[in-house]
C-alpha cells in the first residue's frame, strides 16, 4: 500500500486513519502468499474501499457506524475493523450473520502477530 492509497482511504472514510495502521500498511508485514492473512489485513486499496462501502452504503448502512474502518475480513466473511474515534486501539470483528461485535485483538500489532504465527 502507498501513501496515496492511504490518503484515498482516509478521504473516503472522512476520518484521520490511525498512525499505527498507516505504518503497518506501508510496511505490510504479512506473507503475500497467505491468502487468509491478506484477507484479514487487506492491502489492496480497491478491495478495502469496496469492503468499507458495502457496510457504509449497502444493506447494513443503518447499523454501521461511520467512525469504523474495515481493514479486512475473515475467510467466512466477518469484517475486521478499527475504531476511528481513538477511544479504542482494539481490532474488532463484526459477525456478518449475527451482527454481533467482539474484540478480535487488543491492538493492531497483536492482530498482526496472530496472523504471522498462524493465528
Amino acid at each position: 500500500m502507498t501513501n496515496a492509497d492511504l490518503d484515498r482511504l482516509e478521504r473516503y472514510v472522512g476520518h484521520p486513519l490511525p498512525e499505527r495502521y498507516c505504518a503497518v500498511m506501508l510496511a505490510y508485514p504479512l506473507d503475500p502468499e497467505d491468502s487468509n492473512a491478506r484477507l484479514a489485513l487487506c492491502d489492496r486499496i480497491e478491495h478495502l474501499l469496496a469492503l468499507n462501502a458495502e457496510l457504509r452504503e449497502g444493506e447494513f448502512a443503518d447499523e454501521w457506524s461511520s467512525d469504523r474502518l474495515v481493514i479486512g475480513s475473515s475467510a467466512c466473511g466477518d469484517s475486521y475493523f478499527l475504531d476511528l474515534t481513538g477511544r479504542s486501539s482494539a481490532v474488532w470483528m463484526w459477525d456478518h450473520e449475527t451482527h454481533e461485535i467482539s474484540v478480535e485483538a487488543d491492538d493492531l500489532d497483536a492482530f498482526v502477530r496472530q496472523r504471522t504465527r498462524g493465528g
